[in-house]
Parts: structure tokens; C-alpha cells; sequence
């Protein structure tokens, strides 16, 4: 009785062993991809990297296995080996469509073929993509490509429409902070270029100015004064103007003294460009460089003008102050191009 007893037993366990078996396999292999998937969320990109090859190499028909073969194109991309992650995401496409991540795709492939400078084929996959499919980071990372794709290929009505739907997306769903930042760049230089004033300062004056990182709020604003400028809107220019001027950056404080100075004269007002010049030489007397750079800048602005005197007057400032290896190029044929003019053919 006893032995049958153990031998019931002993049955007993080899049922259950046979019949869990499949089901600690499927457990092991989902375990597997969840703690790969924690690593990849977390950045651990390495471990991640061998934890989806061990998933597909143990279990290759595996219900995760497309997943994973996605999250690692994404890593051979993000690690530098565009050229494997696009045959990576290729073989999906053909034989991995089952993954949940299979409308992402071309996205990621039009990334690789930005990258890559081919324009018109990242455009085209961006251009393409069901915008419904994607969440809502990636359908703001889709916009902005597009807009940047159709920018390298002068195609500023494209981009032009690709970024201004991004930026009226705002209304109804925040955007990502570097999204957003890296928008509000291109869609203020794109305006500045073809001249849309009044859209400039729409956008200017329609951001939270103090969300905004320095740099980007003070590219934005010094853009705008040069909008409100143009607009005849001199009360607002000036009062951007006078704050840029005094700005960190060099550049931006150079452009904005630049602005100040080109206004002022305009407006032949002498005592004014006085104090300009003497703030611009107090502002930037510690960086030559910068300083030449502002004088460049004046005097190139002068000369188109037809103030050829008070051009060379500003370009000789840049030669006494800027030392060899720092002096543009330009200048000296600017100095040429204006004894020229002036009828001076033997200076030129």
C-alpha cells in the first residue's frame, strides 16, 4: 500500500512537471524581456542589448521576440551603428511584423537617412507615416523631422507647415522640453527668413518667457526685436534691444549693440550712437575678438547702406583691434571695395 502510495505520488509529479513545463518556458522568456525592458527605459543600453540577444537566442519563436528585435535596432541606432540598426529594422518590416512597434518603423528609418543627409528619403517616410498610430512623443518627433527634412531641402513651405502644426499642437497637448526648444528655434529662423514679421512676434509674444532656457529665449528675442524693427514698432524693439545688449553671450550682445547702432544712426541721432559705441567698447573691451566681430558687423551693415566714410571708419576699428589669425576675411575686401568706389583704384 505504502509503495503504491509513492509510486501515486512520483505520477503525480511527472504530470505536473509535463504540464508546467511550457508555462515556466513562456514565464522565462517574458521575465526576460520585462527586466530588458527595465534596463532600456532606464539607459542601461549595454545590458539591455544582451539581454534581448539572449531572449532571441533561447527562444526565437518567442511572442516577444519581434519586440525585442525592435528595442535592439533602436540601441544599435542610439550606440552609433546606423548602417546594422537599418538592416536591423528592415528584417522586421519583412518578417517581424507581428511586434506592436511595427508602425514606428519608418520613423526610426527616416532618422537613419536624416542622419545619413538623404533628405528627400527621410522626408518621404516621415511624409508617409499614419500620425494616428504613434504616441504622442513620437508624433511630435515625426513633425519636427519632417519640418527639419523639408528645411534641408529648401522646401520652406513644407517645413513651414510641418513646424506650425507642431507649435499649434501646443494648445492642445504639451510639448516634450527639448522638442519644444528645438521648434521654437526653427520655426522663429524660418519666419525671420522669409520675413513674416507679424508671425515672429505673434510667437514671441505668445511664450512663458521664463520657461525658456537662456539661450533659446535670447535667439528668440533678439530675433523679434529685428521683426518689431522692421514693423516700425520701435518702443518694443528698443527695450529688447537694450537687454540683449548686455547679454552673457557675446554674439547675441554684439548683434543687439549692432541693432542699437544701425537704429540710432537712422535716426541721426549723434548722441545716441555715441552712447552705443561707448557701451559696446565697455561691454566687450575684454574679448577683441568679440569686439572686432561688432565693428565687423556695423561696418558691413554701413556699407550696404552707402555710408562708404563711416564703413571704413568702422572696418579700420576692426583692424586695429582684431590680430591676424582673428581678422575676417572680408574685411580687407570691403576696405578695397570702397576705395574702389571712392575712385581710389591704386588703395583698392
Amino acid at each position: 500500500m505504502k509503495l503504491n502510495h509513492l509510486y501515486f505520488r512520483g505520477l503525480l509529479f511527472i504530470i505536473a512537471f509535463t504540464v508546467c513545463s511550457p508555462l515556466y518556458a513562456q514565464n522565462s522568456d517574458r521575465d526576460l524581456f520585462l527586466d530588458a525592458e527595465a534596463r532600456f527605459q532606464s539607459g542601461n543600453l549595454t545590458l539591455a542589448m544582451e539581454q534581448y540577444d539572449e531572449l532571441i537566442r533561447k527562444w526565437p519563436d518567442s511572442p516577444y521576440s519581434g519586440d525585442a528585435r525592435y528595442r535592439r535596432a533602436i540601441i544599435l541606432y542610439r550606440t552609433g551603428r546606423a548602417k546594422e540598426a537599418l538592416r536591423a529594422f528592415e528584417t522586421i518590416e519583412k518578417r517581424y511584423r507581428s511586434t506592436k512597434y511595427i508602425a514606428y518603423i519608418p520613423f526610426w528609418k527616416a532618422l537613419i537617412e536624416y542622419d545619413a543627409k538623404n533628405f528627400a528619403k527621410a522626408y518621404q517616410l516621415l511624409a508617409n507615416l499614419s500620425l494616428n498610430s504613434l504616441d504622442e512623443g513620437t508624433h511630435q518627433q515625426v513633425l519636427l523631422y519632417k519640418g527639419k527634412a523639408a528645411l534641408a531641402l529648401d522646401d520652406t513651405d513644407q517645413a513651414l507647415e510641418a513646424f506650425e502644426s507642431l507649435y499649434n499642437d501646443r494648445s492642445r497637448r504639451s510639448l516634450q522640453a527639448e522638442t519644444e526648444g528645438a521648434l521654437l528655434v526653427y520655426l522663429s529662423d524660418l519666419y525671420s527668413r522669409l520675413g513674416k514679421y507679424e508671425d515672429q512676434n505673434r510667437l514671441w509674444e505668445s511664450l512663458s518667457k521664463d520657461a525658456l532656457k537662456r539661450e533659446i529665449r535670447e535667439g528668440l528675442a533678439l530675433r523679434s526685436a529685428e521683426a518689431y524693427l522692421a514693423l516700425g514698432k520701435s518702443e518694443k524693439a528698443l527695450s529688447l534691444l537694450e537687454t540683449l545688449s548686455t547679454s552673457e553671450n557675446r554674439e547675441i550682445a554684439g548683434k543687439a549693440l549692432q541693432y542699437l547702432l544701425s537704429y540710432e544712426q537712422k535716426q541721426g541721432n549723434d548722441e545716441a550712437v555715441a552712447s552705443v559705441i561707448i557701451k559696446a567698447e565697455n561691454l566687450l573691451r575684454g574679448d577683441p575678438k568679440a569686439l572686432a566681430a561688432f565693428w565687423a558687423m556695423v561696418g558691413s551693415a554701413t556699407f550696404y547702406e552707402g555710408k562708404l566714410d563711416l564703413a571704413r571708419s568702422y572696418f579700420l576699428r576692426v583692424l586695429a583691434i582684431a590680430e591676424g589669425n582673428t581678422l575676417s576675411q572680408d574685411v580687407p575686401i570691403y576696405l578695397a571695395e570702397i576705395s574702389w568706389r571712392q575712385g581710389d583704384a591704386k588703395k583698392a
